[in-house]
């Protein structure tokens, strides 16, 4: 009987120490597979790091390469279309046809009636028609690409101010009026194509003889004798001091002028 009793104490105490041996065995694999874990993470996170790192220096290099073709581009440009040879464009000289309307009353040379001897006066027309020369400003310059100039040029277009006079009258106020003169002067703004060509709003002024004004009060309405001395007079001279004067005229209108820059043709020309 005790025998048997030292045989199951023995086989207990051989299946404790086995399944002891087991755990510890059980324990240290989990260990080794949180130290590979470890191990994996950190090698995974260098190769991280080091992709970072090698794309940054690539990301470095094509800004690098980026910016050199644009320095190229710009000296490509300015090989092209030196700087100075476009910046002057802005300003050129201006030729071309306006139409305006005086802001006052215009008066026609008077006139003596052969039936009456009565002096005549008659209003004149407002609208005229002038040939024009001026200097022209263009604010903006713009990069234009057609099928001529595949690289493109630079050309100056878009708002415009003017500045100008007018020597020649086409079509006049008055029979008073020379046809040419250099009293006539005014400024405008407007728009100015790639092409040169543009239109323009104005203001000016322009001088022409006029009858003085007692002379118009006095006879304006065709009743009444010019005497000199006594003597009815029969005509009028636009040189007679006593009668005429200069006056000034402001007036609005528009214009349609070509631009050209006469300094780049004049510099291309030399060359």
């Amino acid at each position: 009987m005790k025998s048997k009793i030292l045989v199951v104490v023995i086989m207990l105490i051989s299946h404790f120490l086995l399944a002891q041996s087991k755990g510890d065995r059980k324990t240290t694999d989990i260990d080794k597979e949180i130290e590979k874990s470890e191990y994996d993470s950190k090698k995974a996170k260098e190769h991280t790091d080091s992709l970072k790192i090698e794309k940054k220096k690539a990301d470095l290099k094509s800004a690098k390469n980026l910016q050199k073709e644009i320095d190229s581009l710009q000296e490509r440009l300015k090989e092209i279309i030196p700087e100075d040879k476009y910046i002057n464009s802005r300003i050129s000289f201006v030729v071309g046809l306006g139409g305006s309307y005086s802001l006052d009353n215009v008066y026609q040379m008077p006139v003596v009636s052969t039936s009456d001897n009565k002096v005549k006066m008659e209003i004149g027309q407002r609208e005229r028609i002038t040939a024009t020369l001026g200097i022209v400003y263009t604010l903006y310059i713009y990069r234009i690409v057609d099928n001529e100039h595949p690289e493109g040029y630079l050309a100056p277009k878009g708002i415009s101010f003017v500045g100008f006079f007018n020597p020649v009258s086409i079509f006049k106020n008055s029979n008073i009026e020379d046809n040419f003169s250099l009293s006539n002067f005014g400024i405008g703004v407007g728009y100015k194509s790639v092409t040169g060509f543009g239109i323009y709003g104005f203001f000016e002024i322009y001088s022409i003889k006029q009858p003085k004004q007692w002379f118009i009060d006095e006879f304006r309405n065709g009743d009444k004798e010019y005497k000199v001395a006594g003597n009815v007079q029969s005509s009028f001279s636009s040189d007679d001091n006593n009668i005429f004067r200069n006056k000034l005229y402001p007036s609005i209108g528009i214009k349609v002028c070509y631009s050209f820059d006469i300094i780049k043709s004049f510099a291309t020309a030399k060359e």
